[in-house]
């Protein structure tokens, strides 16, 4: 919860059961707001509006979530009605991508630059591309999904239904495929399939050639999906966030080898490649901030 001029007023962490399907989250989303609420001093004045980072595809204008693939049921869910009904409040729902691109943007001013584009890496793959301070969602709010760029043909299927996506290519559930395969096939690896995780993953890169070798082929991968967003959008900055920025400096410098080869050298000499310092609690707070904004332009008319 945040006043007019950003300052926190209330916040509030609620973990989510492992395997929750779409059924299950209107009652933790009206838990969070009753927490938020008794956190508020008696003082401080009524909420004005809600705003909602979607974990997936949205139609922005009937504020409805078209799809989160990786939550059962979230699907063509009117989220946007039953928040209102839920507060009596203006509700306004954005993808959970767009809103960390309008984050990043922020946290760069008074000096941000004109073009910005945001991947970001967590239970899937987004991506968002903001200029001159305004966010682009496409003509139906499709717009910018990188994920599911095919960057291997012949790779694993997607749970979009294409086949060598991105997400499907070099998300978690992948990196854990193939460090098992990795494991099955003899290579000495410093942790079991059963063990894995990103953060033993990632630490493991600099001091095992196997994880090392997986790691170049996520980059790879990251760098050709990225080369289509460079080859159309031209962005000042490209910025990284989410598990696989735990890769590190090595993530950077190999998608920058790869717009080498696959761009305009001008679009890529001056380009700046970047790891996110946003932190967890920057997703909710940028949907406040947008939420306050859409407010305030609102009374201005």
């Amino acid at each position: 919860v945040i006043d007019n001029n950003e300052n926190t007023l209330a916040e509030a962490i609620l973990e989510f059961p492992i395997g929750i399907t779409a059924a299950g989250i209107p009652g933790k989303l009206s838990e969070l707001m009753n927490v938020l609420q008794n956190r508020l001093s008696p003082r401080t004045p009524a909420w004005k509006g809600i705003g909602f980072a979607d974990p997936g595809l949205v139609d922005l204008d009937k504020k409805r979530s078209i799809r989160a693939v990786n939550i059962p049921g979230w699907e063509n869910l009117a989220t946007g009605e039953w928040l209102s009904k839920a507060s009596d409040l203006p509700v306004m729902l954005w993808p959970e991508a767009m809103v960390k691109t309008r984050m990043e943007y922020l946290t760069r001013l008074p000096d941000a630059p004109r073009t910005l584009f945001h991947l970001g890496t967590d239970d899937g793959i987004g991506g968002g591309f903001i200029q001159d301070g305004k966010l682009f969602a496409g003509s139906t709010g499709r717009g910018m999904e990188i994920g599911h760029v095919v960057v291997s043909p012949d790779g694993a299927r997607c749970q979009c239904g294409n086949s060598g996506c991105l997400e499907a290519v070099s998300g978690i559930p992948a990196i854990a495929a193939m460090v098992s395969d990795a494991y099955n096939g003899g290579v000495d690896l410093p942790f079991k399939p059963s063990e894995f995780t990103m953060e033993k993953f990632c630490s493991s890169i600099s001091s095992c050639k196997g994880t090392r070798i997986i790691a170049d082929e996520i980059c790879r991968h990251i760098g050709s999906a990225l080369a289509v967003a460079v080859a159309l959008l031209n962005p000042e900055v490209i910025v990284i966030s989410g598990v696989l920025a735990g890769l590190g400096e090595l993530l950077p410098d190999a998608v920058r080898r790869e717009l080498e080869l696959k761009c305009f050298p001008d679009a890529v000499k001056e380009l700046k490649i970047e790891l996110s310092k946003l932190q967890s609690s920057d997703t909710a707070r940028g949907a406040a901030i947008m939420m306050r904004d859409t407010l305030l332009i609102g009374s201005a008319d």
